[in-house]
């Protein structure tokens, strides 16, 4: 391996990507242009997915599981997803794996896990059937070793579906990924549908969302009853599941929002809903709620008693020093780490961050601003919140350029890999992930992994100036 990564010439030292037909191995070179930080990640892609990876200051290769995203080369031109600046150059390694194993690929895969749905449909008999009878099924069957502890996964699931497709092959599979293995279940696995549709893939975090809410009576019922399930409508029936709130959702409110894709904004407005509701003893704030407006109407009410409750109209407190940021800035970025870098950002990019709302919402640890910039110009802001069910990892609540435009792809593909990274890492010190590759970075401050503090702002609730 170091012979053929290093053949034809001094070792490569800045980053870039490099396809080689000859050897059918695709070359991904990550640096700075100095020698002896960065090194080299190197993937078969078609017959037997095979990767390996080699830091500069160290001897020999390790196997690893690469970051792939096989979206911008589906076989269907309606569900290919706009092709990102660095996946151009990948494009003819990609097109090596047959049309029909990419179309199963990301129909039936795991958000951030499409590399081990290709290792699996490429090692299973029977692994394109499952991804077409039951996607989400084949999705998690191809992640088998976070469900329970396993030495060989992909023997085990080769095992599971020898005796062919149908519903007790489903079943058997759905018990050894420790969920309840009925018919009821299975049908609501099949209406989570597809992880090429515009909803997005699941997440190994949102299917625990789903398992949890299907231990809730209430929650089931409503389960079965919808007529599609996103990973939206899983997260938000067990953030009620985890609060202990089982009559709030439901089906009506469920299916309108997941017709407007408003997880950002109502997932938000849910927490904030069940904690005022619960803090000032008002159950009643909790009961059905059937559409989005009746929804935001019982949320401003919940606020509007807390501020009597509280007295929120009596002077406060000078507020403390401003937080320090959570994680370190991605390329070509900064922090916005005061509230005038939030004012001057706001006034330069055109946007409403400066606005007091959003320093309110990181003074009460609640998220954190960032600005980027690429060195010919393209500018972007991206404001990344915590995720409640992840202590230590966040996620992208937004990323806007000026006036609130389409950011630059490249500044898009940055901050996205930059979040994955960390969530890797945050996976990776729980306990619940290998160690990424790359270099350690720092984990985020105590006052990141404490409880969020409260978010007194302007206005009812953040999430209503969204975007900036």
């Amino acid at each position: 391996m170091e012979e053929a990564a290093g053949a034809g010439g001094p070792r490569q030292t800045s980053g870039g990507v490099s396809w080689m037909p000859d050897r059918g191995k695709l070359y991904r070179f990550w640096g700075d242009g100095h020698p002896g930080v960065g090194g080299v990640t190197v993937i078969r892609p078609w017959p037997e997915p095979m990767a390996w990876a080699k830091d500069d200051d160290k001897k020999g290769f390790r196997h690893v599981t690469p970051s792939i995203d096989l979206m911008p080369f589906h076989p269907d031109e309606h569900r290919r997803r706009k092709t990102r600046w660095r996946a151009v150059f990948e494009r003819p390694a990609w097109e090596t794996v047959p049309a029909p194993v990419r179309e199963a690929v990301c129909t039936a895969h795991l958000d951030g896990h499409q590399w081990r749905a290709l290792s699996f449909q490429a090692r299973v008999p029977g692994a394109r059937r499952l991804a077409e009878d039951v996607p989400l099924l084949a999705a998690m069957l191809a992640c088998g070793g976070a469900f329970r502890v396993v030495a060989r996964p992909l023997r085990s699931a080769r095992a599971l579906l020898s005796a062919g497709p149908g519903w007790k092959t489903w079943r058997r599979t759905a018990r050894w990924l420790r969920l309840d293995d009925s018919k009821a279940m299975i049908r609501v696995l099949r209406k989570a549908g597809r992880s090429d549709t515009p909803s997005g893939a699941w997440s190994l975090q949102s299917v625990r969302w789903l398992a949890r809410a299907w231990h809730e009576p209430t929650m089931r019922k409503v389960l079965l009853h919808l007529d599609r399930i996103t990973p939206q409508a899983g997260e938000l029936l067990a953030t009620c599941a985890e609060h202990g709130v089982r009559d709030l959702l439901t089906v009506p409110l469920l299916e309108q929002l997941m017709e407007q894709d408003a997880r950002a904004r109502v997932g938000n407005q849910l927490w904030m809903l069940i904690d005022h509701a619960q803090r000032i003893q008002q159950p009643r704030l909790l009961r059905p709620v059937h559409s989005i407006e009746a929804f935001e109407g019982r949320l401003l009410e919940a606020i509007l008693l807390r501020a009597l409750v509280d007295g929120s109209d009596k002077p406060s407190a000078p507020p403390g020093p401003f937080p320090l940021p959570p994680l370190p800035a991605p390329r070509f970025g900064r922090p916005l780490a005061s509230e005038d870098a939030l004012r001057t950002e706001g006034k330069e990019m055109q946007h409403c961050i400066g606005w007091g709302t959003y320093a309110m919402l990181a003074r009460g640890r609640h998220g954190y601003g960032y600005a980027l910039q690429l060195p010919d110009g393209p500018r972007a802001t991206a404001w990344i919140e915590r995720d409640p069910h992840a202590p230590g990892s966040f996620r992208l609540q937004q990323l806007q350029g000026v006036k609130n435009t389409t950011p630059h792809p490249e500044l898009d593909d940055i901050v996205r890999r930059w979040l994955q990274l960390h969530a890797a890492w945050a996976r990776h010190r729980a306990g619940e992930g290998p160690r990424p590759s790359g270099e350690t970075p720092p984990p985020p401050g105590p006052q990141w992994l404490a409880p969020a503090g409260p978010a007194r702002t302007s206005f009812p609730y953040a999430d209503d100036d969204i975007p900036f």
